[in-house]
């Protein structure tokens, strides 16, 4: 067989497409999964038991209906308080410009603090501690 430009061309029979193996897409929720949510446990003052969690990068807390952990009967909580926040394998606490500070100790955190599991911390007369789950 030739082209236009009389130049042979070759024949090949049809190749067919073979699929080794197919592997599916992760899912957000697993990627989420594999890093594990970020937990917190109440284990002092007037809310003392309450447990959240929080699938993304940042827990807040503080008494506005707007954070993860709302911690409305405690006066000496701030609207928006504190926060954890996790960048990529550590985890820190901040405060956010609250009134009555965020404590680790007897220490008021000035800024961003790394944290570990069983860090407990508090926000007005609230304990808080970073649970490792």
């Amino acid at each position: 067989m030739t082209s236009e430009n009389d130049v042979p061309i070759e024949e090949h029979p049809p190749q067919e497409t073979v699929i080794l193996s197919r592997r599916p897409k992760p899912k957000l929720q697993d990627k989420v999964q594999q890093v594990g949510p970020i937990w917190v446990e109440v284990v002092g003052g007037p809310m003392d038991g309450l447990k959240r969690h929080v699938l993304g990068d940042t827990l807040t807390l503080g008494r506005s209906e707007e954070n993860t952990v709302v911690l409305s009967v405690d006066p000496m909580v701030s609207g928006r308080h504190a926060r954890i926040v996790r960048d990529g394998d550590d985890v820190f606490l901040e405060d956010l410009e609250s009134r009555n500070g965020t404590y680790v100790g007897e220490t008021r955190i000035a800024r961003r603090l790394p944290i570990q599991p069983g860090t407990i911390f508090s926000v007005g007369t609230t304990a808080v501690e970073f649970m490792p789950r």
